[in-house]
């Protein structure tokens, strides 16, 4: 069901990658096959902070 969705809304927007920008929504997406690249905030905030901590 869950992918359905994500299936509909980028065939009639015609989106190329989906932002999870909620906490809970990568939780509910876990494991699933989707048809466009996902990325979670949460996981580009926590590499940025661990880059940025160990830049020379």
């Amino acid at each position: 069901m869950k992918n359905q969705e994500l299936s509909l809304l980028c065939s009639e927007e015609s989106a190329e990658a989906v932002i999870m920008g909620c906490t809970e929504l990568p939780l509910m997406y876990a494991g699933e096959k989707l048809p466009v690249p996902v990325f979670d905030t949460m996981e580009c905030h926590i590499q940025g902070i661990v880059d940025y901590m160990f830049k020379e």
